[in-house]
């Protein structure tokens, strides 16, 4: 198996795993840096599905501004995003972090017919899906935002909730849960005030606004 297929199949692995651990954030950099790799190998249907999963979880992603990865390869700005990345998970990292998930690639890659299908696999897909979807002329991608902001590890994403949509929303959330908390202050008074009324009634507390406040207590004659 050559060096770079042995690559490819470790950040698919990652970004599977990652994928399953809830961490779409985690997985859209192992999909970049296996996209990349896909795209090196001449495997640009695999480096496409790779771009097209990371654009449904962050329309907004870098790779969304170019027609390809290896269009993307000729922007700067993507070049430096690479190089941060792969200083982040070096290969030595990368097999450091799959070496707890108990997987031998060599033997895994050997039990399919090309590296295209084992990619496939690894991404849930087949090589027939990806021919039906990349067989046709490539439509720019309308979503993709031009404000990202740099997150902890220098990626670029788009900020979630950020502009004015999201100030929008929040105060539309706001204000329903003011609305929610006095419906529920509404409907414990009305379940209180009559028990409490009621209570009163039995010690012989008379009612509020009439002209006494002290307890009746009947006069027994004596003898």
């Amino acid at each position: 198996m050559a060096q770079s297929e042995n690559v490819l199949g470790l950040f698919l692995h990652l970004a599977r795993a990652s994928e399953q651990r809830n961490r779409p954030w985690v997985r859209d950099k192992f999909l970049v840096l296996a996209a990349v790799t896909a795209s090196q190998d001449g495997l640009e249907q695999i480096a496409a599905f790779c771009r097209r999963k990371i654009l449904s979880n962050n329309p907004g992603h870098l790779v969304g501004h170019h027609e390809s990865i290896a269009d993307a390869l000729d922007d700067e700005r993507f070049r430096g995003f690479l190089i941060q990345l792969r200083k982040r998970y070096s290969r030595e990292r990368a097999e450091h972090m799959l070496s707890s998930l108990d997987i031998d690639l060599a033997s895994e890659r050997d039990s399919y017919f090309s590296d295209h299908e084992y990619a496939a696999a690894l991404l849930g897909t087949s090589p027939e899906e990806l021919e039906e979807l990349f067989n046709g002329p490539w439509q720019p991608d309308t979503d993709a935002g031009e404000e990202f902001a740099e997150d902890s590890e220098t990626e670029l994403v788009r900020e979630p909730g950020g502009g004015a949509a999201g100030e929008t929303g929040r105060r539309r959330l706001h204000a329903l849960l003011i609305l929610l908390l006095g419906i529920l202050i509404g409907f414990v008074l009305a379940l209180l005030v009559p028990r409490v009324a009621g209570a009163a009634q039995c010690v012989g507390v008379p009612p509020v606004g009439t002209s006494s406040n002290l307890l009746f207590v009947p006069v027994v004659p004596l003898g």
